[in-house]
């Protein structure tokens, strides 16, 4: 297919064009297509040079359809190298990035173009580009890593990852365009460019303080909350002053929503300070750095950066380079219908019947518990090696020590409730809409911490005799689950050939799942080595297909090669047909091991005493758990009170108690 030009986007909003590329002389192609192109014409055209040979091209960013003749070979390459910079970013450019697979599709073509875009500026060219792609290169490649970088950003928002995750991303998608914006004027880039550019800079700048403010309302960090909220609400401000008319509704709708939702926040936030809080907002310069999580790289496709060696791979050694595939169209047409039944048997037919196989085996799996059930079989000496952890961990904080932390919470709670009491004395002396609201929120507060404290002393009653047991070390927890240890080898002795037989009936599948995946790793190989041309050309000489006349000739019909080509697809029946047995056998286990553990399951001493050893067991993961989440909740407790104490003390200072 010959096209004389080509413009395509690089802007993901779909406004601006990166180039238009026009030479009469060559063919549009694809990546693999346009390098042989570039080094055969490397190879074989050199002789040529000397006589004066050009190469025309005219660039998209110009308003004239101006040719630029460039004598040399090497200008041509660069151009071919932007062309195919730009077929990846419209690529990109081209997905609706509304699915997880879209958004992976998007990002690597950008990071290709990047790719094939910081190439010309590195050392693998041996000239620089000519003007102005010297100067545009290293901008269009900030550019496209700054849109693949938007797509890891939108997927972390798609799959609701941590606000810090999300505001790290969005930072290095802001500091990307950023660095974009320091090359364009010199790049001689259209004016619109440098607008929509400063605009996402500032857009992810915001994005990234109020996914950070998110973070920091979750930690109760009120005065950063407040400052990030400003801080985004100033670089918001700063990319809808960029907004112009040529950027398309879906960009403005973004900024615009955006814009809502930090103005939204930052008056909740205020409100909030100005009632509760009464902090100062923490100020731009002192906040803490929000970070970076730069997921956009170049990626250089290896026919660039080995094109010889990619050459030589096409080749083989009894043909040339050049006319090693050449074959009629008739043929080739019927080479490429066979090569595509192939691939439609291997990805369709024969790898989408082994993960339904391994699915439908993970599924009994599953719904068995067969592996948690052998797993709690396999030692059933022993205890759990975790266990011997949480010992060490649990002395390091005992009972009495969070009984004692327990008391200091509970005498700093009375301290705040004591205060509290004071103002609600002095407010009813001294009534006041405003001021009762605040006691009013004050005391729905203290109400919700008096019974959060309850659930605190309730959860340490609750496990403090294991922990305790837990305390005195790890004979002492072993020696506590001994009864259950001494049931679980019982049954064990009395149940070993049928626990072994279940045993051996899981590897069995397991090794038949291995079994499929060589399967597969055999039929890829054979259909990489399986080379019909020359088959279906001899056939063809053979039947004299296509000769009307001892000096005329017409295409070959593929239809007339179907019957060489049926044939030889039967050598991959062989695959099916060990897929099948594979099928019949596994699903002939999967019912035997079902009947098997069913057994094994209804004999009343092993039922009685997996029961026995999940209690014991569940008892010491919930104690342990209890026990980490005591020393959270007491350590927020503490600084919950010492906070709304300091709160308290203000809000008495600021309305003059002492002197009531």
């Amino acid at each position: 297919m010959h096209r004389d030009s080509v413009i395509v986007n690089i802007i993901s909003t779909g406004l601006f064009p990166i180039m238009a590329i026009h030479s009469p002389a060559h063919i549009s192609c694809t990546c693999v297509g346009a390098i042989r192109t570039s080094l055969c014409w490397k190879f074989a055209l050199t002789r040529y040079l000397k006589a004066g040979t050009s190469f025309p091209w005219t660039t998209g960013f110009s308003s004239t359809a101006h040719l630029h003749e460039h004598p040399s070979l090497e200008a041509e390459r660069a151009y071919l190298i932007v062309w195919i910079a730009a077929d990846y970013s419209q690529l990109g450019a081209s997905e609706p990035r509304n699915t997880h697979e879209s958004l992976k599709r998007a990002a690597h073509a950008f990071q290709v173009a990047a790719g094939c875009l910081s190439f010309l500026t590195s050392r693998m060219v041996s000239t620089p580009p000519p003007a102005p792609l010297d100067q545009q290169a290293p901008c269009l490649a900030q550019l496209m890593l700054a849109q693949a970088q938007e797509c890891f950003w939108q997927k972390a928002v798609m799959d609701s990852l941590k606000a810090t995750t999300i505001a790290k991303l969005a930072q290095s998608v802001s500091d990307l365009y950023a660095t974009c914006a320091q090359y364009i004027t010199s790049a001689s880039l259209p004016s619109d460019w440098s607008r929509h550019i400063e605009c996402k800079r500032w857009h992810f700048a915001a994005a990234a303080s109020y996914r950070k403010s998110c973070d920091d309302l979750d930690h109760r960090r009120h005065a950063d909350e407040l400052g990030r909220l400003m801080l985004a609400s100033t670089s918001v401000h700063r990319a809808q002053t960029c907004v112009s008319r040529t950027m398309l509704p879906a960009v403005t709708r973004d900024l615009q929503s955006l814009q809502q939702v930090i103005q939204t926040n930052l008056r909740r936030a205020e409100k909030d300070n100005e009632l509760i809080y009464l902090e100062a907002p923490t100020h731009a310069a002192s906040l803490p750095e929000i970070g970076s999580a730069l997921l956009a790289k170049d990626l250089c496709p290896s026919q660039l950066r080995a094109p010889l060696a990619y050459l030589k791979a096409q080749a083989s050694s009894a043909m040339p380079i050049w006319f090693g595939r050449l074959v009629t169209y008739g043929i080739d047409v019927a080479v490429r219908l066979y090569e595509d039944r192939k691939t439609q048997f291997l990805q369709h037919d024969l790898e989408a019947s082994v993960m339904e196989l391994d699915e439908a085996l993970s599924k009994a799996l599953a719904s068995m518990h067969t592996h948690s059930l052998l797993q709690r079989l396999a030692t059933p000496h022993r205890v759990p090696p975790k266990w011997f952890e949480y010992v060490t961990h649990i002395r390091t904080c005992e009972v009495s020590e969070l009984y004692e932390r327990l008391e200091m919470m509970d005498e700093t709670s009375q301290t705040c409730h004591a205060l509290f009491n004071q103002l609600k004395t002095y407010a009813a002396k001294h009534p006041h809409e405003t001021w009762t609201n605040v006691l009013d929120e004050y005391d729905h507060t203290l109400m919700q911490a008096a019974s959060s404290d309850a659930q605190i002393l309730a959860k340490l009653h609750s496990v403090e005799d294991l922990l305790k047991t837990m305390e005195r070390g790890q004979m002492a927890l072993h020696e506590w689950a001994m009864p259950v240890l001494h049931a679980l080898d019982q049954v064990y002795s009395a149940h070993t050939g049928e626990i072994r037989m279940l045993r051996v009936q899981v590897e069995q599948l397991e090794d038949a799942v291995k079994e499929r995946q060589a399967l597969v790793l055999r039929a890829r190989a054979e259909a990489e080595s399986d080379d019909i041309g020359e088959r279906l050309m001899q056939a063809a000489r053979e039947r004299h297909l296509g000769e009307t006349s001892a000096t005329e000739a017409s295409m070959v019909d593929p239809a007339e090669l179907q019957d060489v080509m049926d044939e030889a697809f039967q050598r991959y029946t062989v695959y099916v047909q060990e897929l099948q047995a594979s099928a019949s056998l596994q699903k002939d286990r999967i019912r035997q091991m079902q009947h098997d553990q069913t057994c094994l399951l209804r004999c009343a001493d092993l039922a009685q005493a997996l029961d026995a050893q999940a209690l014991a067991w569940d008892q010491v993961e919930s104690a342990y758990t209890t026990w980490e989440a005591l020393q959270h909740n007491m350590e927020e407790g503490t600084a919950f009170y010492n906070k709304l104490y300091d709160m308290l003390r203000r809000l008495a200072d600021n309305n003059g108690l002492e002197n009531a």
